[in-house]
């Protein structure tokens, strides 16, 4: 093979690598936007409570455990990557959610539609949840 038509594939590999990435980029930047719209912004932006201070516990930990500095700092590190993979469940756990009501609403009509609005939104306010 002559070096123009290698280098000729290899600006086309190139060009169609930039393509995929910046079209997945920008399916993902729109992917939000409707997730954020059709969801809320609420639900994203949820405090995650008090079990969510991984620095203050684990200093009142140490405290109380005498730990020393290589202890302080590896139970730091499981803490983080706890919260880590709690945090990618709990999105895991709103994209479902949030796809699920998508594809019951393409199956109702619309007053239909507009009573299983209801019917989440009284869920949604339940002391239950």
């Amino acid at each position: 093979m002559s070096d123009a038509y290698i280098d000729s594939c290899k600006g086309k590999a190139f060009a169609i690598l930039f393509f995929v990435f910046a079209a997945g980029m920008a399916a993902g930047a729109f992917s939000l936007k409707v997730y954020e719209r059709h969801v809320g912004v609420a639900t994203v932006e949820r405090p995650l409570g008090h079990q969510h201070q991984p620095t203050l516990a684990v200093e009142k930990l140490r405290r109380q455990l005498d730990l020393n500095e290589v202890q302080f700092v590896e139970m730091q590190s499981v803490l983080d990557e706890c919260i880590m993979k709690e945090a990618d469940l709990l999105t895991q756990l709103a994209l479902t959610r949030s796809d699920g009501r998508e594809r019951i609403m393409r199956i109702l009509d619309r007053q239909q539609q507009q009573k299983f609005e209801i019917l989440l939104d009284r869920v949604s306010l339940s002391p239950e949840n």
